[in-house]
């Protein structure tokens, strides 16, 4: 909490670069085979609205191993998230009525990190999308079950699907939360170091830190959030005819080309800003028309 509202936090949030992405990165492993985002069935509510209940799960593994979460780092991730959703909460319209509501949990495994393969390296040109799914599940499962069952859930999507339900369950505050998403952060090794798909986010503590720099957990963690809503990546291969989201809008401000007269915005979804464009916020369902038509003379 003092960390929080630390003077030399807060400036480092004011004053950091508004890029967090320095350097080219190819485009989040949202839709992987195996993994792809399905399209929304007819009553299926996607938008990023109300209030959202979160499983929010640090796994860490044995004392003295690389995959022990020390006080520090579960302060740091703790950080993190909260940035991250205060990032959504600056975003969001007044009638979104978003609100995150979180069920923190920290397990620890007694998983042997050293089980687990090493990240996959994307190649030149490649996406994370081309790792197989059996690469990411691999390295996923060995860890991710054990901290499920642990919980007393049951192991692989079905305990994620389980985790999600008793979220939407359980008594809360401020009523009955009708979302429900799971944050699996850790230290074990994964096949990509952030990816966010089918109801839950997965992120590597350590390769985050050295992708993106331990400044920008908040951004990354909403940015992979967004995925959970629908709303596609702005760089790499976006195709910007897709459509995305509740009121199937085009990924209009896709670096690689966009609607003429309305140039590309920075934008969480690029990358480029903790602002999210017009775009992205019709993806997440917060506003049915992204753009104005330019006057006719």
């Amino acid at each position: 909490w003092n960390r929080l509202f630390d003077p030399g936090f807060v400036a480092m949030l004011a004053t950091r670069a508004a890029a967090w992405l320095t350097t080219p990165q190819p485009p989040c492993a949202h839709e992987m085979s195996g993994f792809g985002v399905p399209p929304p069935s007819p009553n299926q509510d996607t938008r990023m609205i109300g209030d959202i209940a979160v499983g929010l799960v640090f796994v860490g593994g044995p004392p003295g191993t690389p995959a022990e979460i020390t006080l520090s780092d579960q302060l740091n991730m703790t950080l993190g998230v909260i940035q991250g959703f205060d990032i959504h909460f600056r975003n969001a319209p007044r009638e979104a009525r978003l609100v995150f509501l979180a069920d923190p949990l920290h397990v620890t495994l007694s998983v042997d990190p050293a089980s687990v393969p090493p990240p996959m390296f994307t190649p030149p040109g490649g996406t994370p999308s081309a790792i197989p799914f059996e690469q990411y599940e691999q390295r996923e499962a060995i860890w991710r079950d054990p901290a499920l069952q642990s919980l007393g859930f049951p192991a692989g999507f079905a305990g994620i699907n389980a985790y999600r339900s008793a979220l939407l369950a359980r008594p809360w505050p401020t009523g009955t939360p009708q979302r429900s998403i799971v944050m699996l952060i850790t230290k074990y090794n994964t096949a990509h170091f952030a990816y966010a798909a089918l109801g839950r986010l997965v992120m590597q503590f350590s390769n985050t830190v050295a992708n993106t720099g331990i400044d920008n957990l908040d951004r990354v963690i909403a940015h992979e959030t967004c995925h959970l809503f629908m709303a596609p990546d702005e760089y790499g291969e976006c195709v910007p005819q897709q459509l995305f989201g509740p009121f199937s809008v085009p990924n209009g401000n896709c670096i690689k080309a966009h609607i003429p007269f309305i140039p590309h915005t920075p934008c969480l979804m690029g990358g480029e800003s903790d602002d999210m464009c017009a775009w992205s916020k019709a993806h997440v369902g917060w506003n049915p028309l992204p753009f104005r038509l330019p006057p006719i003379i």
